[in-house]
């Protein structure tokens, strides 16, 4: 790997075109820092408080997804279908 590397930037082939400018990540920044704050909270909850908040988060997705397939199929459907 590191001699391909190599020969692949002494053959010119890796050119630095944006060097000097900069940088722009468009990570979701506001997403990264509530998902942090969440996980420094959660080394304070002991095992059955997180798995009372695991099974909560499965059954609410659980339910949301059903939801959403009963309201496309009835969507889909539309008046004067059988």
């Amino acid at each position: 790997m590191i001699r391909s590397l190599t020969r692949v930037s002494l053959e010119f082939q890796l050119k630095n075109r944006h060097a000097g400018e900069p940088v722009v990540t468009r990570n979701p920044v506001a997403n990264l820092v509530v998902t942090g704050i969440v996980g420094l909270i959660a080394i304070f909850l002991d095992v059955a408080t997180s798995t009372s908040f695991i099974n909560f988060g499965a059954f609410t997705a659980f339910t949301l997804v059903n939801a959403s397939v009963c309201s496309t199929m009835c969507a889909s459907a539309g008046p004067g279908s059988s």
